[in-house]
């Protein structure tokens, strides 16, 4: 009854049939998605080394999930006595910078992208941001960017959501409780939280707390 993200072994990239074996197998025994970081082996995720699991992803119908953490021991090491904001959550949103900023979708059309427990408070922000740098390139931004990239975000219901659901729409914005995990993401009361937030309406609590989980990771 529980589906999972899988953990692909992703040093193992120069031999794509590996991954794509491991992938298949977690796929049959219910993964919907593939775990990564924003840095994942010393890289970042727009290098090419990824373009095989990101063509595998597509093949295969699994999200791409990219969670707090990091996978690069020089960024680790050199945020070894930082807080967790630097080494762990800022990596999701580079990521999440990366695929828009690079065209990552026009390479990968079929992938769907999701950002875990790195809230969604910065995503005013970065499109913004986003939108500057595109016009300084001489390029129209999207007029829905998170939905024409296929991405969605994990946001905590502390946020003010109502203003960021005007950037983020309605259908990109999914939510997890982390049961079992105590960290800055557990939100344990999620659901009753959200259901008494009368600054937004029903349909979209709904959306957040279900379809848009299902379009994230290919459950219908």
């Amino acid at each position: 009854r529980l589906r999972w993200v899988a953990m692909a072994p992703l040093l193992s990239l120069s031999d794509p049939g590996v991954v794509r074996d491991e992938l298949a197998y977690a796929r049959e025994n219910g993964a919907c998605g593939i775990f990564m970081c924003g840095f994942s082996c010393d890289r970042e995720i727009w290098d090419s080394y990824f373009d095989p699991l990101y063509e595998i992803a597509q093949e295969l119908d699994l999200s791409v999930d990219f969670h707090a953490g990091v996978d690069s021991w020089a960024v680790h090491d050199f945020l070894i006595n930082g807080d967790g904001l630097a080494k762990f959550k800022y990596p999701v949103i580079s990521a999440f910078h990366s695929i828009i900023l690079r065209g990552m979708h026009d390479k990968f059309p079929g992938v769907r992208w999701g950002f875990i427990e790195a809230g969604s408070g910065w995503i005013p922000y970065v499109l913004s941001e986003l939108d500057r740098r595109f016009k300084r390139r001489g390029r129209r931004f999207y007029d829905e960017p998170m939905k024409k990239n296929n991405m969605w975000v994990a946001c905590q219901v502390t946020e003010d959501l109502d203003y960021i659901l005007q950037w983020a729409g309605k259908d990109q914005l999914v939510v997890g409780t982390d049961y079992g995990h105590h960290d800055t993401s557990t939100e344990i009361e999620a659901m009753r939280l959200l259901k008494e937030n009368n600054r937004i309406n029903s349909d979209t609590i709904d959306k957040i707390l279900g379809a848009n989980a299902n379009a994230l990771y290919g459950l219908e």
